[in-house]
C-alpha cells in the first residue's frame, strides 16, 4: 500500500481480475528468494492461508472471502473469491496474507516462529531479538528498491516520556510517538500522521440500564470529548460529531455522533426512568490498562446523578470479565482502509454492541456491492443508525500519531496503515556527522 492508501505490485510483476470480480491471477516477479537463499514460490502463499484456517488463527475470519488458492505453477497464483470484494486487494497487502516459508515449516514445525529461525522475504531480516531491542539487517536477496541502509536498531520501549527524553539527547533517527515533544526539538522534522483508530465508549446492549436506547443516548449526549481530548494530552482528534469510521478512511460521517448537551441528556434519563439518576446500578466501566477513562469522563456521568466506577482489567473486553461490566473505554484499529476492515474486525470481539438484523443486512450488502459509491452510502447509513439513532457506541477520540526524523535521514514516509516505510530511507552520512 503506497502513500496515498494505494495498493500495487511488490512481489508479483502484474496480476489481473476476471470481470465477474471472482478470480484473480498473480504472476510473481522472478527470481524471488526468502532471506536464507530458498526460492519463493506461489505455493507459499496457498500454504500460508490453508495453514491459517487449519490452526484457527485469530486472523482466519479474514480468509473466509476466498473459496481456494491454488498454486498453478511457482509463480502462478490463481485465488477465486465466493463473491466480489471491492477491498480484497487490501486484504492481501496486510500482514495476514503474507507468504510462509513452506520449506522452514516442514522442517521445525511450529518452532519456524522463533526468532532464531524467522527467515523472511522483504527488505530487512531479523538479526537479534530480546526484550529490550530488535536488530534488523539488509536482505542481500531482495529484489525491490531500496535505500543505502544496512542495519536498523529498534529499541523497544514502554514509556513515551523516557523515548522522548532520549530523542531530544539525539539517540535516534526515526520516533514514532503519540504524543509531541514539549516546545522546539533541534534536528526534529516532525510529520502528524492520521490512524486508522477511533477510541470509543461502548455500551453493551444486552442488560440495563444501557439495554435502553435512551439511556445510551442520555449518556453519549453527556460527554465532551473536547474535554477528554485534553485530558489524555495526546495528538488524537475529539470526534465532537464524527462517527465510527476514522477520517482517514473512505466513508467517515462527519455529522453523525450526538452532541454535547447536558439538558437534553438529563431528559433523555428521565424519561427512561432514571430522574437525576435514581434507580440506576453503579455504573461500572472498564478499559484496558493503556487507555484509562480520564476523570473528567466520570466526572460527567456523576453530573447525571450516576454513580460511576472504572475496573482495572487486563483484558475487558474478554466473555470472563463482563459479569460486572456495563460499558468499555476502548480503542480499534482498522485492519486496511476500508470499512469493511472496521466494522468487521470490531464484530469480531466478545463485546454486546448492539446489533439488528437491518444493520446487519446493510454491512453484508456493502461488502459485495461492486460500486464503489453505492458502497459508501450504505456504510454512511450503518454508521448513522448505529451511532445516532441506536447509539450503540460513543465515537470520542480519532487518534493521531507523529513521525520524527532527523534531517540527514530522507525517502522516510508513513501512512494510516503503515507507521514507517524504511526500505527506501537514505541516510546522509557527511549531514548526519
Amino acid at each position: 500500500v503506497d502513500r496515498e492508501l494505494n495498493v500495487v505490485p511488490e512481489l508479483a510483476d502484474n496480476f489481473r481480475v476476471s470481470g465477474d470480480g471472482l478470480t484473480y491471477l498473480f504472476r510473481l516477479r522472478e527470481g524471488l528468494r526468502w532471506s536464507d537463499g530458498e526460492p519463493l514460490t506461489a505455493e507459499d502463499f496457498a500454504f500460508a492461508w490453508r495453514q491459517i484456517r487449519e490452526e484457527k488463527a485469530r486472523t482466519a475470519f479474514l480468509m473466509e472471502e476466498i473459496a481456494s488458492a491454488e498454486a498453478l505453477d511457482d509463480r502462478t497464483l490463481e485465488v477465486r473469491l465466493h463473491e466480489p470484494r471491492n477491498y480484497f486487494p487490501y486484504l492481501l497487502a496486510s500482514g495476514w496474507a503474507f507468504p510462509w516459508p513452506r520449506h522452514k515449516c516442514k522442517e521445525l514445525g511450529s518452532d519456524w516462529r522463533k526468532p532464531e529461525h524467522l527467515v523472511s522475504n522483504g527488505p530487512f531480516r531479523l538479526a537479534e531479538f530480546d526484550h529490550d531491542h530488535a536488530l534488523l539487517v539488509a536482505n542481500e536477496h531482495w529484489l525491490g528498491a531500496r535505500g543505502n541502509v544496512r542495519e536498523i536498531r529498534i529499541a523497544l520501549m514502554e514509556n513515551m516520556d523516557e523515548a522522548l527524553e532520549d530523542w531530544a539527547a539525539g539517540r535516534y533517527d526515526v520516533l514514532q510517538t503519540w504524543t509531541a515533544p514539549d516546545g522546539d526539538v533541534a534536528d526534529t522534522i516532525a510529520e502528524t500522521v492520521p490512524d486508522l483508530g477511533l477510541q470509543y465508549i461502548g455500551f453493551r446492549a444486552d442488560r440495563p440500564p444501557f439495554s435502553n436506547e435512551l439511556v445510551r443516548k442520555a449518556f453519549s449526549h453527556a460527554v465532551d470529548r473536547e474535554t477528554l481530548a485534553d485530558a489524555l494530552s495526546t495528538l488524537a482528534r475529539a470526534a465532537t460529531l464524527g462517527g465510527a469510521i476514522p477520517p482517514a478512511m473512505p466513508g467517515h460521517s462527519h455529522r453523525v455522533a450526538p452532541e454535547y448537551d447536558v439538558e437534553l441528556a438529563r431528559r433523555l434519563l428521565a424519561e427512561a426512568g432514571y430522574p437525576e439518576g435514581r434507580g440506576l446500578p453503579e455504573i461500572v466501566i472498564a478499559a484496558p490498562p493503556w487507555l484509562e477513562p480520564p476523570d473528567p469522563l466520570i466526572e460527567q456521568w456523576q453530573a447525571l446523578g450516576a454513580r460511576v466506577r472504572p475496573l482495572a482489567s487486563p483484558a475487558p473486553l474478554n466473555p470472563g470479565d463482563l459479569a460486572e461490566v456495563h460499558c468499555c473505554f476502548s480503542g480499534w484499529t482498522a485492519d486496511y482502509p476500508d470499512p469493511d476492515g472496521f466494522f468487521r474486525g470490531l464484530f469480531e470481539v466478545a463485546w454486546p454492541f448492539y446489533r439488528d438484523e437491518g444493520i446487519d443486512e446493510m454491512l453484508s450488502r456493502a461488502r459485495s456491492v461492486t460500486d464503489q459509491s453505492e458502497r459508501m452510502r450504505l456504510y454512511h447509513e450503518v454508521d448513522r443508525i448505529w451511532v445516532a439513532e441506536r447509539a450503540a457506541i460513543l465515537p470520542v477520540l480519532y487518534p493521531r500519531r507523529m513521525l520524527l526524523r532527523r534531517p540527514s535521514v530522507h525517502g522516510l514516509w508513513a501512512n494510516p496503515l503503515k507507521p514507517a516505510q524504511l526500505e527506501q530511507v537514505v541516510v546522509d552520512g557527511e549531514q548526519r556527522r
